[in-house]
């Protein structure tokens, strides 16, 4: 065997490779792979092989090493999105109704509601007036406390103040300063 061979690298680029294309006997090959060629080291000396070997482990080491971090960065991306999913599912959020549209009540401000999740469902809540909702998604829950706000609103503006009891009152008061 001729130490002089040329071999087909598919290791790193570096000044060792030739420009020469290798041939593979058909011309379509000749035009659809280019890879370079290489000579290969002379494996006559101890020292030769040594230093095969250790570029051998250097690179083993190398891609190991790459290996171990990319698993680690998969372990972690995996858990991040395991506790984005619980942050969704599990956490309540505070938003704003800015509007009715498209019922007919304009509001002054905004409305500040916490939509949290409870099991299946989601409640959406209003504090201030001590009135909540459910839906399946979080938006049927926000949609279920306007319907109930506008249809509580306007039934205790039909009835007279002395027809309500504390609790209703007290909801209407802070529904009068909100609603116009």
């Amino acid at each position: 065997m001729n130490s002089e061979r040329d071999i087909l690298s598919f290791g790193r680029w570096d000044d060792d490779f030739t420009e020469e294309k290798p041939s593979f006997g058909s011309s379509f090959h000749n035009r659809c792979i280019t890879l370079p060629k290489k000579k290969a080291p002379s494996l006559d000396t101890p020292e030769a092989l040594a230093t095969i070997v250790e570029k051998l482990a250097r690179t083993v080491q190398a891609r190991t090493e790459t290996e171990l971090k990319i698993g680690l960065i998969e372990k972690v991306v995996l858990e991040l999105r395991h506790k984005v999913l619980a942050m969704e599912t599990h956490t309540a959020v505070t938003v704003a109704i800015n509007t009715f549209a498209p019922e007919p009540l304009v509001l002054k401000r905004p409305i500040w509601i916490t939509i949290q999740p409870e099991g299946d469902e989601f409640s959406a809540i209003f504090f201030d007036a001590n009135m909540s909702t459910t839906g399946d998604t979080q938006f049927e829950a926000i949609e279920n406390l306007k319907d109930l706000i506008i249809n509580n609103y306007t039934h205790f503006l039909s009835l007279e103040d002395n027809k309500l009891g504390p609790g209703p009152r007290k909801q209407l008061a802070v529904l009068r300063t909100l609603i116009k």
